[in-house]
């Protein structure tokens, strides 16, 4: 899923033309709407990797700390959001231990073990007719 491509980008789009029918809005709308695709940007990069079954991506504590270093600058007088630590604080430990993501805890995730469950007991049932 490709966040920034699709809902995020109409609807920072839809900002600036919004704005554009009023010019004196017209700046900082397109400033606002800047803001925003950055910093979802910055989320996709680590979505995109700690949502992965396996995780073997070095990357992430740079993306994760660039995306918070982001939020904290540009929306310094908003509080982290829980989640917001969970992905700061607990995420990179987790993958560290665990050697996957979080899209096996997911509905798809389960439904692609479930594959592989389904896939070894046909191979080790005996079949009686043999």
């Amino acid at each position: 899923m490709n966040f920034v491509a699709n809902n995020i980008t109409i609807l920072c789009n839809s900002i600036t033309s919004t704005a554009d029918n009023c010019p004196t809005l017209s700046s900082e709308a397109r400033t606002v709407s800047q803001k925003y695709l950055s910093l979802f940007n910055l989320f996709q990069k680590c979505h995109t990797i700690y949502d992965k079954n396996i995780v073997s991506d070095p990357d992430i504590e740079d993306n994760i700390e660039e995306f918070m270093a982001f939020y904290r600058k540009h929306f310094a007088i908003h509080s982290v959001l829980p989640k917001m630590h969970f992905l700061e604080v607990h995420v990179v430990p987790y993958l560290k231990q665990w050697h996957m993501g979080f899209g096996f805890l997911g509905k798809q995730g389960v439904e692609s073990i479930h594959h592989y469950f389904n896939d070894l007991e046909r191979r080790m049932t005996v079949n009686p007719c043999d």
